[in-house]
């Protein structure tokens, strides 16, 4: 063999190990490329569920109202007995706090065997339409409505029954509304069904 054909050879095989060098690199480039093409494709996980997004308890508004009742009622005392005659006020006042804690202990109860979420912020897991629910869209509402009512009869407190309305008006703008929007947007067509034949009330 010639001096020539044995530098001929050598110099080949470096053009060849070089040319693999060049390769490998142009594969492990790719592969690079692939991986950071496939993780900027990845679905990204689903978010939490919505919820009615009303950030605090609703009784409070009732809560709030009847101690706004007293504070106002000792420093400017108005019974009530002395502006309107009612008769039996003690016993109608048991009766409408009565009713309204049966009603607000078996919408709870319902709302319990459902499994569902009580307070508006959390996911609601499915749409109540049974118990008390199947005579108004909101009978826990309707309890506290007549927990307040009684309340204000057996503390003969003129200034809790004169605060009530604006209560409801404020838990039907605050919670209601947010509520029966989030209810639509969830259940749709059975929130449809539902809402066209229970009243929010009664």
């Amino acid at each position: 063999m010639r001096w020539a054909d044995l530098r001929y050879r050598v110099f080949e095989s470096q053009r060849g190990f070089k040319l693999v060098s060049v390769d490998t690199e142009k594969i492990t480039e790719s592969s690079q490329t692939e991986s950071t093409e496939s993780r900027s494709l990845q679905v990204p996980e689903p978010a939490t569920s919505a919820n009615p997004g009303v950030q605090f308890p609703p009784p409070i508004l009732f809560v709030v109202s009847c101690l706004a009742g007293v504070m106002i009622e000792s420093q400017y005392p108005l019974p009530l007995s002395t502006l309107v005659e009612i008769s039996g006020l003690i016993p109608v006042g048991c009766v409408a706090t009565g009713l309204g804690t049966g009603l607000l202990l078996w919408g709870l109860l319902t709302f319990r065997r459902a499994q569902t979420a009580v307070y508006p912020n959390k996911p609601a897991k499915q749409l109540v339409v049974h118990g008390p629910f199947q005579f108004s869209r909101n009978p826990m509402y309707v309890a506290l409505t007549l927990i307040s009512l009684g309340v204000s009869l057996l503390a003969d407190n003129i200034w809790m029954l004169m605060l009530l309305p604006l209560t409801l008006a404020a838990l039907t703008f605050f919670v209601i509304q947010q509520e029966e929007a989030y209810l639509a947007d969830e259940f749709e067509e059975q929130w449809t069904e539902y809402s066209s034949r229970v009243r929010r009330w009664l």
